[in-house]
């Protein structure tokens, strides 16, 4: 994936994913996340190439067993932790479901053409999620 300077509209703090595995997911416009706003802005002011994030690196494409060997797993090493790269998917799927997020908002971020494969995959409830939606009952 390539996330060029073209893609990134700053007026409307979007960013628009040409690239996908899947159709569904080609030119998709995300908004950008108030907290990454001013790492965007700054990244897109301060690069003199168009290629703000590539996976291109080698001028060969950044295959899934390289990005994981190469760079995912030194990050969790040092931070200690235990994941997967498609377990931020869940977690992103998750936490947006879990504050109310609307369900096609969710599909289309997420890169699915159902929401019913992202609810029955991807999010997951806690105890705590469970009993906020029971406690709605009267």
């Amino acid at each position: 994936m390539t996330l060029r300077k073209q893609d990134i509209d700053l007026v409307e703090q979007t960013i628009t994913i040409k690239e996908s595995k899947t159709i569904a997911g080609r030119n998709r416009i995300m908004p950008i996340h108030p907290r990454l706003k001013d790492l965007i802005q700054s990244r897109y002011e301060y690069s003199c190439i168009d290629n703000l994030v590539s996976s291109t690196t080698y001028k060969k494409p950044l295959i899934y067993v390289n990005y994981l060997n190469r760079l995912f797993t030194p990050i969790m090493e040092t931070l200690n932790m235990d994941h997967t790269p498609h377990d931020c998917r869940h977690t992103f799927a998750t936490r947006l479901n879990d504050t109310g997020g609307n369900s096609t908002a969710i599909k289309k971020m997420i890169d699915h053409e159902s929401f019913a494969l992202t609810k029955k995959v991807y999010t997951h409830k806690k105890v705590d999620e469970l009993r906020k939606a029971l406690e709605l009952v009267n």
